[in-house]
């Protein structure tokens, strides 16, 4: 169908937000729509007011600015009178370095159409609907498919749509050449001593004046020439490993090479000043290596945290104190600092000793037992404890989330008073990859030990992938018999703490759970090392061990748990709200953590299938391996169905159906659409009061957590969300206060009427 014949008589007008990607994609989207034929409408410049006519619809109070501002610009669009609203869903920008290991967009860039959608509701009530095609810059073949299939719901024709295509590749790379051009113009000339030079690094969105609050205007009148990251990010090839950094993000790599070439000239007037975004979840990962960089030539690290306070007189002092000092004591500035400390060098072979922090009281058991058989002697730390988050403050940037604090701390206390000897000990990490700043991990662990004088422990990133360039050592667990260990694991702990979690409240004698859970658990690791079919007999045992502590079947009131994947399973992390709700006789319930990896499956088909990803030979071995786990899946659930207290189980395929009706699934960072699937999964089961735990500032959850309740809340209307953020500040009383609320809530609404 022609897009005529859809709207006869008029050209479709397509709103375009003036929000965070488009600041540097708008040259090829513009082009791509206008040579399509259809009219682009943009938002208004970004102002005070425009910001204060779309703050009421925000999601997350401590989301940033970017993205709190964009509220305003839909409204904007909204009031213009639109057809249709335009935000794609970007994952990958260009990969724009050889060296750098990827180049996802942050969760809030990528995907906060979803925020918007819902937000105001756009599609419904006679409202535009908004528009957000998943697409992938990294492949150009893939990002023509994408766009296609796009244009050709709007009735584009082919023909037409190759030419627009064209056309919008190179609008835009004629603009990221000109302003190339543009900054390289400025480097070119002579500087004298009174003239610095200001390589501004952040985000294309920085440019707003504004969220970077007219920053570039303070520089430019206290003297400085200023040019963009862009213009000399392309200049030299950072090392990545050298100085503990992930490149994963494209605009933090971009910031990491600017920070690199500033390093490198011998002049104390070229300086850098970085632009972040309070809350940027990926900057408080690379911070601290860019410090490290700079302080390495003797330069100025100076970082400008922007939010929506419009008082510019702190960021004006700060650039002032800057630019003075450059004036008066240029000297001073460009002497080599050596407590900079790169990361040094670590040993490649394996120690005889592996520690890894301690996860979860249902899995963490059964971890070294998993490896054992592949010949690895893995320790598993204690439980954390604050004397964790204490090492953690000391040795993490502290915008860092919380569980990397938590987790760092804990791999530096094993050290300083656990008894472990550094000359011979190694430490290990999953290595999740993604658009979740978990991603970094191991990098920041291994700078913290370097900080902590523990520099020579290796940290070997456990990897079914492979390792990537900056991943060394690595402990590569790709054979069938891995998979095998760690998959009967996962499905025997699973069943261990869905009965536990039912009969807590209900047991007979106290502590007779609980009891039943950790010797099942203690047999499972047992069994786990030398027959995993062997932890079938167990759970049948299990099963009626647990039935037997039931003193009923009756009712209790129910509250389900979703959120990020440390917070949700580590009672220290979450305050022990889970063990604190059993006590006042709330029935918990907590996803499969096995739901977390069979959700590969699925991820792998809708990346395919929304052009994000190629189809690779090995994927011919997915299908098969699918069908032999849902085997393995089958003959637990058929154990587990003796359980007096069981209940239906559903479907990976079922959960991302269910979820897709709230968020569309190329959302796969973090806990993605795993966070709507378990919500509308609980939603099956009666349950309807739920808490989401999540670090503070976590970017994933801003989007498919706190960004989704409205359109959740109009899916279940019956469903109550109470969002708790954690980080070492949290107050418990704040936590135990919310929660009484929620329990009276939950036993009003159960009550009989």
């Amino acid at each position: 169908m022609s897009q005529e014949s859809k709207y006869p008589g008029k050209s479709l007008r397509i709103g375009v937000p003036r929000i965070l990607g488009m600041f540097e994609m708008f040259p090829f989207w513009k082009t791509l729509l206008a040579e399509c034929g259809f009219e682009v409408v943009l938002s208004a410049p970004s102002d005070q007011a425009l910001y204060e006519n779309g703050v009421c619809s925000v999601m997350s109070d401590n989301i940033c600015f970017p993205a709190k501002i964009a509220h305003g610009h839909v409204a904007n669009l909204l009031e213009q009178g639109v057809d249709r609203i335009f935000y794609p869903h970007v994952v990958h920008n260009d990969l724009e370095d050889a060296t750098a290991v990827n180049s996802f967009n942050c969760p809030i860039v990528s995907a906060y159409g979803e925020v918007l959608k819902g937000a105001f509701g756009l599609g419904e009530n006679g409202l535009p609907p908004l528009d957000s095609p998943a697409v992938s810059f990294r492949d150009e073949h893939l990002l023509c498919k994408a766009c296609r299939r796009y244009t050709q719901t709007l009735g584009v024709p082919k023909q037409r749509f190759r030419k627009a295509f064209d056309a919008a590749r190179a609008a835009q790379s004629t603009y990221r050449e000109e302003i190339v051009r543009q900054g390289r113009k400025i480097l070119d000339r002579e500087h004298n001593n009174q003239r610095p030079l200001i390589v501004l690094a952040g985000r294309p969105y920085h440019a707003d004046p504004q969220i970077e609050h007219h920053t570039s205007n303070i520089l430019s009148e206290l003297g400085a020439d200023v040019i963009p990251a862009d213009a000399v990010s392309g200049l030299c090839k950072p090392c990545w490993d050298e100085w503990g950094v992930l490149s994963r993000w494209a605009y933090p790599n971009r910031v990491m090479k600017s920070a690199q070439w500033v390093a490198d000239q011998e002049s104390p007037y070229i300086q850098l000043v970085m632009l972040s975004s309070f809350g940027c979840g990926p900057d408080a990962f690379i911070a601290d290596a860019i410090s490290d960089v700079l302080a390495s030539s003797g330069k100025i690290f100076t970082l400008i945290k922007v939010d929506d306070v419009s008082n510019t007189g702190s960021i004006r002092l700060r650039l002032r104190s800057l630019i003075e000092t450059l004036r008066w004591s240029p000297a001073g500035v460009s002497v080599s600092n050596p407590s900079s400390t790169r990361k040094p060098s670590v040993r490649t072979e394996t120690p005889s000793t592996l520690i890894t922090p301690f996860f979860s009281e249902y899995y963490s058991p059964l971890i070294p037992s998993a490896l054992k058989p592949l010949g690895y002697d893995l320790h598993t730390l204690p439980p954390p404890d604050s004397l964790s988050v204490e090492y953690g403050l000391r040795y993490t940037n502290n915008d860092a989330c919380y569980p990397a604090i938590i987790t760092v701390g804990d791999i530096i206390k094993a050290f300083a008073h656990g008894g472990y000897d550094p000359d011979n000990t190694a430490v290990t990490m999953t290595q999740t990859g993604g658009q979740c700043r978990a991603s970094s991990y191991v990098p920041t662990i291994k700078r913290a030990l370097a900080k902590a004088g523990y520099g020579g422990v290796p940290v070997c990133s456990i990897s079914t992938k492979g390792a990537q360039a900056s991943e060394k050592p690595v402990i590569k667990l790709n054979s069938l018999h891995f998979f095998r260990q760690a998959l009967h694991g996962l499905f025997y702990a699973d069943a261990i703490a869905c009965m536990y979690h039912r009969c807590a409240v209900r047991e007979r004698r106290t502590g007779e759970a609980l009891s039943i859970r950790d010797k099942y658990l203690k047999a499972g690791a047992s069994c786990l090392e030398s027959e995993p079919n062997s932890l079938l007999p167990l759970l049948t045992e299990a099963v009626d061990a647990f039935s037997e502590t039931l003193a009923s079947e009756a009712p209790r009131p129910r509250v389900g748990v979703v959120g990020e994947i440390y917070l949700k399973y580590n009672a220290f992390s979450q305050m022990h709200i889970v063990d604190w709700l059993i006590s006042q006789g709330v029935e918990v319930t907590i996803p499969a953590l096995s739901d977390f990896f069979l959700q590969y499956f699925i991820n792998t088909k809708v990346n395919r299938k929304q052009q994000l990803s190629r189809f690779l030979p090995l994927n011919i071995l997915e299908e098969p391996f699918e069908k032999l786990i849902a085997r393995w899946i089958h003959r637990y659930e058929e154990v587990l169905g003796r359980f007096r207290l069981a209940e239906p189980s559903m479907r990976m395929s079922q959960k991302a159906a269910l979820a897709s009706e709230i968020v569309s699934l190329v959302n796969q960072y973090g806990e993605g659409w795993l966070i709507p699937a378990d919500i509308s999964y609980f939603a099956t089961l009666g349950i309807s009061n739920i808490i989401s735990v999540q670090p503070f500032g976590c970017i994933a959850n801003h989007i498919v957590a706190k960004g989704i309740e409205r359109t959740v809340k109009r899916r279940y209307p019956l469903t109550n969300l109470l969002f708790i953020d954690f980080e070492p500040g949290t107050s418990e009383v704040n936590i135990l206060n919310r929660l009484r609320y929620l329990i009276h809530y939950s036993a009003a609404s159960e009550a009989p009427q």
